[in-house]
Order: structure tokens, then sequence, then C-alpha cells
């Protein structure tokens, strides 16, 4: 837990996404290449990948306040999708579920009919997502900002800042669709510039990028590859200059209370 006083600590939590899901190189994941692309530069930093597949915010946020604050780090990064504003997400059962595996799984079964099954459920998804960014009193997003600003308090507390990576979201099937997720970026920028939280997003590369099909891992699955892993990447460096962070010194009492009232507030 200890770290050299002369040395920046990012302490990153997220889902699948932070965490690098089926990428070839753990090292090409945002966080590594954020520590990377610092250190070429001589800082002396170090960034703590803490994402794990299928968290949700809830376990973000939980995270933060058991480990995170054990790290002393000088700033927390949450890393978020689209869906991660809705706290309750389940998947939705589809005609497909009572089939058997072995049709389901073959390669005919897959070209003729799980493609345009996908497609329903993207546009099924798209619909209740939309609600949670349009709608200012969306349960959703009341229960997704109290927990975002819980961590802002810790990192409050201690003298960190928080940042948010916002992944820009898309349809695997169709990624070079023009983008029509904005009510979903806007609505993270405000509340980050509400709320003193720093916001990284990369929309404006990734709406340049020539063929976003090489940004997702397949047409049935979003998670980013090493390419979307290096835009964020990019646009962290671009965004954020440590040097102009202030930071204060985080003292031991400092963490033996923001535990103390971590346990009281869980």
């Amino acid at each position: 837990f200890e770290k050299d006083p002369e040395t920046y600590r990012i302490y990153v939590i997220g889902n699948s996404y932070t965490f690098g899901w089926l990428i070839d190189n753990v090292y090409d994941s945002y966080p590594e290449l954020i520590e990377k692309k610092l250190t070429q530069k001589g800082e002396k930093v170090e960034v703590i990948n803490a994402g794990y597949p299928g968290f949700r915010i809830k376990q973000d946020q939980d995270r933060a306040l058991w480990e995170g604050v054990r790290y002393k780090p000088d700033l927390y990064l949450i890393g978020l999708n689209y869906y991660d504003a809705r706290a309750n997400y389940y998947s939705k059962e589809f005609a497909d579920a009572k089939i058997p595996s072995l049709i389901r799984n073959s390669n005919i079964y897959r070209f003729i009919f799980e493609t345009p099954m996908s497609d329903s459920r993207f546009k099924i998804n798209d619909k209740d997502y939309l609600k949670i960014y349009t709608n200012d009193n969306s349960p959703e997003w009341q229960d997704f900002s109290k927990k975002v600003l819980t961590v802002k308090k810790q990192a409050d507390r201690t003298g960190s800042r928080l940042g948010l990576i916002i992944f820009p979201h898309l349809d695997p099937n169709h990624p070079n669709e023009v983008y029509k997720y904005q009510a979903y970026n806007k609505k993270m920028q405000d509340f980050g510039k509400k709320n003193g939280i720093i916001i990284i997003d990369p929309l404006d590369s990734f709406n340049k990028y020539k063929d976003k099909g090489d940004l997702v891992l397949n047409h049935l699955d979003e998670h980013p590859t090493e390419e979307m892993h290096k835009l964020v990447a990019e646009k962290f460096l671009e965004q954020v200059n440590i040097n102009e962070l202030k930071v204060n010194e985080i003292k031991p009492e400092i963490i033996k209370n923001t535990l103390t009232l971590n346990k009281d507030n869980l």
C-alpha cells in the first residue's frame, strides 16, 4: 500500500472494459498504457488497475471505499460505459434462450438468426438506457450519481481527485453508423462539470476513426480492442496534466478516519 512520496499514483476501477477483457496482452489495456506513456515522458507515476469483469457502479464504489483509500492514490479513475448508469442491469431473455446450446452455437444458426436477434436486443436496450440519460428524475441516474459522488467525497477528504473515463458506445453489428448516443456523453460531461470531476471523453477521436469495427472485438461483442484502449489512453494524456492537479499530503489519521466513515456509511 505504501508509495514513494514523489510517485503520482492513479487507482483505476471499472468493469471488464477497464480490466482489459479478451485483449491479447494485459499491457495494452488503457491503465497500463497511461502508465507507460507517462513514464516515457519522464513522470514518476504508478497506475493500479483494480477493474474487474462484471463490476457495476456499486462494486466500483465499494472497492474504492475499502481498498482504494489504502493505496493513498492521487487520482481515482472510474472507467464507465453506456450500461453503468443502470444499477439493476439484467440480461433480457429472448426467444432463442430455450433452444439447445448445441444448435445455438452452430455457425449456421449464428449466421441466419443470431445477428438479427442481436440487433433487436440493442434496439430494446437503447430505449431503456436513453431514458436514463435524458430524464433528470430517472431513479437509475439518481442512484448512479449518488454512488459516484460518494467516491468523490472520499477523494476530497484525502486530498485526491476523481476522474471518469467515458467509453463511447456503439452497436458492434453496425459500428460505422452515425453516433446516436450523444445524450450519454453530454450527461456525463455536465455531471462532471457540475461536481468538479475530471471527464476523459474520447468521443471526438472515436468519431474520426475510419473503421470503428476495429475498436470492438467482433460483431457480437462490443468490448474494446487494443485500438480502443489506445484511444482512451491518448485522450487521457491530452486532457489531463498530472502536474497541474493539486495534490495534498495524505496523512495516516485521515486514512484511518476515512475507513471508519466508510464502514458507517455502508
